[in-house]
């Protein structure tokens, strides 16, 4: 009898027993074994989280980060302090710090608000040591990529979904670097928001 055969024989077996238990004791038996089957069931599903979380953030650290080094790379941006083993999945409002070396006020963010690489946004960040009110550029650059006055004021921001980020279709967009390619056209666009303004 191979493997397969003997869980089906074992499942067959314990079906008959929860259906027609004629003592006490096969009612517990059944109950151990049912309680035995749910913790192993959950034990694989663990694993099987696991190994795919650490596939994701593989792929975010080893293929979609240089992607994107080497894109930005050509626009004069660089991201800073990223660590290279970042998880991903896990954290939330995880994201990429991108900076332009001729602005004063803004970076580009790209930040992931929830776990699993859920409600991407992208868009102009003040810095820290610049209050929104100090910025006279503020006003003009939400009227020309937000459309919105966002309550937020560290923020310029849009919602950036070309792909719903936590399915395999997103993942492989990213293997292949047609994520990053989206990514290029909406950084090219925020670029182009800043042509006129003389002071970022």
């Amino acid at each position: 009898m191979d493997l397969k055969q003997g869980n089906m024989k074992k499942d067959k077996d314990l079906l008959e027993l929860l259906t027609f238990p004629s003592s006490g004791e096969e009612v517990a038996e059944v109950i151990k074994q049912l309680k035995h089957k749910r913790e192993t069931m959950e034990r694989i599903s663990n694993m099987i989280t696991i190994q795919v979380i650490n596939t994701i953030n593989q792929i975010m650290n080893n293929d979609f980060v240089p992607q994107m080094k080497k894109m930005l790379a050509n626009k004069n941006l660089f991201i800073a302090d990223l660590d290279l083993e970042t998880d991903w999945v896990n954290t939330s409002y995880v994201g990429l710090w991108i900076e332009n070396p001729d602005w004063k006020y803004f970076a580009i963010a790209i930040e992931f608000e929830r776990r699993w690489l859920k409600d991407p946004i992208i868009g102009f960040h003040r810095k820290e040591e610049y209050k929104c009110e100090d910025i006279a550029c503020w006003n003009t650059l939400v009227e020309k990529y937000s459309k919105r006055q966002s309550k937020n004021e560290n923020w310029i921001f849009r919602s950036f979904k070309p792909y719903d980020w936590h399915t395999p279709e997103a993942i492989d967009k990213i293997v292949n670097g047609e994520m990053v390619d989206a990514f290029e056209i909406e950084i090219d666009n925020m670029l182009k928001c800043t042509k006129e303004i003389n002071e970022m």
